[in-house]
Parts: structure tokens; sequence; C-alpha cells
């Protein structure tokens, strides 16, 4: 006779059935992309947001909100400081651990160069490593127009909050405005904080979302865990070709700092529709193996694909490359893409600079040569994603003559806009570079 209580056992219900995520925009630009997220959000996912300005938090959708640092700054804001907003995020740290507790991944968010989101960062991402989580960082660098502080602070925070995360994904916004013409201030920084967003769905969706083909957090994790610098794109493809043009805007994207060459380990989420075939996806992860250099280097690539209606005769492909055999400097991406956008007087946003008429041309070497050559490829090949395209208008404003400069808006007018300037740096010493600008 059978023992009756011997039984299989398939699920045990006291078992999360996934990895506990949670999602913190720390100051203004971590906190306004945590703001968007909201209206997307994934019910599995905890979205919270952490700023030193009382006023900002209580002005946010969201509902979970920790402000930092009562004691230090009383509620008022860093004032630009970074220094404030680390002391804030320290006076803050049992609070910051509570939140944090329990969690297995941990994305920041913040836009880099202010006071909270530079200081408080890495306090937040230090918090969570020692809570034995998975950390990533998706901070921004910010715009040109903002200043060589805020650009200065912006580096040493990024360099910082590097030392805490496994993976860190840093995307410049002067990168994304110079490949896409004239936006609208407004716009710009909207769009900026899309980027963020999208960058935490693009994992997120791969872990929670059911989809044709899974992964689960061991699988995100194995790959992201210790790799440092990362890069994130996103393509987009329509028709005949789609998996072929998919492939090639996502690792060509405005998004991405540099080539994903020499990358050994990427993650891919792939939005499909009923009409694509095995084939189709095949042929667009051989391509980007191929790209990563996958002849060369044992490229890890793990992929999720997901299905949805809307997506007929489309692919969307998004793309995280980390674990690099090369070395990968902040500092140097930002010297690659120094191109002067537009220059602002002082009170800031209403004047474009006289174009040089004998600008001074340094000895051609061959490093220069291979940087001009890769700007000029990145903005004939680079191509603008469906879900930032909305964020570039110019706020139905007039056209200009191509070679006008843009004055007749004041500094506090919300729709300003920057004309695209194609720049040369011929002199890169960075205090005094001389550019040589073409408008349009």
């Amino acid at each position: 006779m059978e023992n009756e209580d011997l039984k299989p056992i398939f699920a045990d219900e006291d078992l999360p059935t996934n990895a506990k995520i949670i999602v913190i925009g720390v100051g203004g630009g971590g906190s306004n992309a945590v703001n968007g997220m909201l209206n997307d959000k994934n019910e599995e996912v905890d979205y919270w947001v952490f700023n030193t300005d009382s006023q900002a938090l209580a002005n946010s959708p969201c509902d979970n909100k920790l402000i930092l640092g009562k004691n230090v700054t009383r509620g008022l804001g860093a004032g630009g400081n970074p220094e404030m907003g680390q002391k804030a995020a320290e006076d803050s740290y049992n609070d910051i651990k509570l939140v944090i507790h329990g969690a297995d991944m941990v994305f920041i968010a913040a836009g880099e160069g202010g006071g909270t989101g530079t200081g408080a960062a890495p306090v937040v991402a230090k918090v969570a490593k020692e809570e034995g989580c998975l950390v990533i960082g998706i901070v921004t660098r910010p715009f040109t127009f903002e200043g060589k502080a805020r650009k200065h602070n912006a580096l040493e925070g990024i360099n910082n909050l590097r030392q805490y995360v496994d993976a860190l994904i840093v995307v410049s916004n002067d990168k994304m405005m110079f490949n896409n013409g004239s936006l609208g201030i407004r716009n710009a920084f909207a769009a900026s904080d899309e980027i963020l967003a999208q960058s935490v769905k693009t994992v997120t969706d791969l872990i929670l979302v059911h989809g044709v083909i899974n992964l689960d957090f061991a699988d995100v994790k194995a790959t992201l865990e210790g790799k440092g610098l990362a890069l994130i794109g996103i393509g987009y493809g329509e028709g005949e070709n789609k998996a072929i043009d998919a492939a090639t805007n996502a690792i060509n994207s405005p998004l991405l700092e540099t080539s994903i060459r020499g990358s050994k380990s990427m993650i891919l989420n792939i939005t499909v529709g009923d009409d694509t075939t095995l084939d189709d996806v095949q042929y667009a992860i051989n391509y980007i193996t191929e790209s990563a250099g996958g002849r060369e280097n044992d490229v890890n690539i793990i992929f999720g694909v997901q299905n949805d209606d809307s997506f007929h005769s489309k692919m969307k492909i998004a793309i995280i490359a980390t674990d690099f055999t090369r070395d990968i400097d902040v500092d140097q991406l930002d010297t690659a893409y120094n191109r002067s956008i537009s220059s602002f007087n002082n009170n800031g946003m209403n004047s474009m600079p006289e174009e040089p008429s004998t600008p001074v041309m340094k000895e051609e070497t061959p490093i220069r040569s291979v940087v001009k050559e890769e700007i000029k490829e990145d903005r004939e090949r680079s191509v603008l994603p469906d879900y930032l395209r909305d964020f570039f208008a110019e706020d139905n404003q007039p056209s200009r003559p191509a070679t006008e400069s843009v004055q007749e808006n004041s500094h506090n007018d919300p729709t300003t806009t920057f004309k695209r300037v194609d720049s040369e740096v011929v002199d890169d010493d960075e205090d005094d570079a001389i550019v040589v600008e073409r408008k349009y």
C-alpha cells in the first residue's frame, strides 16, 4: 500500500515567484524619470523617489517617497552642491537601508551634475551593495549648456558611483541632442528622463514580463554582476528587412556612447509581432554578435523575446552591452563627443557663436583622423527611435533659415529652441577648444 503522505511537491506557495526589484530615482532628474515610469509601471516593481527637496517630493505622483537629510538641508534641497547631497544621504542611511532591505535588484536612476543626484546616488548604491543586491546605475550626463561646473560634478559623481554598482549605464544628453537636430528645451529634458525609463524597462521586462522566450533573475545577474560600465542601444525595424534594420539601428543608436565592439556580455530584449519568424530573430542576434567582434571574442548573449500585437511587421531590439575587452573611460567618451552644440551668454540661452573666419588647425594625427571619421559616421547612420521622436518637436515654432541663430527667445521662454550645429573640434584642449561650426 502506498504511503499517502508521500506527495509530489510542485511549488512552495511561500516562495516568491519573482525577484524583488526596486527602482529608485535620486534627485530631480532621477525622480522625474521614475515619475514617467509610472504611466507604464510594472506592478511587481517598487518605485521610489529620494530627494532633498520636500516640495519636489510633494509634487511627485510616486507613492513611495523619502526625504533625504532632514537634519542637513531641512527639505530645501542641496543647492547644486554634491557634497551637501552626499551628507544628506548619509544622514538618512538607516532610512535608505529600510527601503532597500530584502531586495534582489536595485536600479538607481539619476541625472548627474546637480547636488542630490550626484552626491546621494553613490551613498544609495553603497547601501544596496551592503544589502547584497544586484545594483544597476543609470545616469545621464548634463547638456553642454548647463555649464562646466555641472560637467565637472557629473564626471566626478559618475566615477564615485562606479565604485558601488555592478553595472553603470551612462547616457550623454549632448550626444542625444546633437544627433537629433533642433529640439525644445522642455522636450530635451523630457527625452533625457525617457531614456532613463527605457533603460530600466529594458531589463525589468526581461525578468517580469511573460514572453515567448523568458529570462530569469539569475540570467540577468550573471550577465551584469560586477561588469562595470555598460552601454545601451535601442533600434526599430519595419517591413521585409525589419530584423536587420532593428539590429543595425540598435548598434548605431544615438544612445550608445561608443561602439559595442569588444563587449563580452550582452542582454537583448526583442519585441516582435506574430509575423516574425525564428529566422528573423536569429539573423538579428547573429548580426549583433558579429558587430561586437564575435569571431575574435567569446560573446555571451542572453536574450528574451516578447510578443506585442501592435508590432505586426515590426521589430524592436534593446541592447545592454557590458564586460568590454577594452577599457572605457567616461572622460574619454566625453572628449570623443566634445562638440559645441551652442554657446550661451551670461543670461543662459539666447545667443549663438559667430563662426570663426580663420580657424587655427592642428596638425592632423592618426588618432584625430579616427575620431573625426567616427563622429562623421555616427552622424550619418544614427536613426531616431520612434519612442523619442515625439520629444523632439520644436513646439510648433515656425521654421527659420538654416543659418539663422535663435536670438528672439528670452532665457525664460520654455519654447526656446536650439539649432543644430555640426562641429569639429580642431584644438581639443578642453578649456580653450577651437570649434569649427556649420549651422543648419
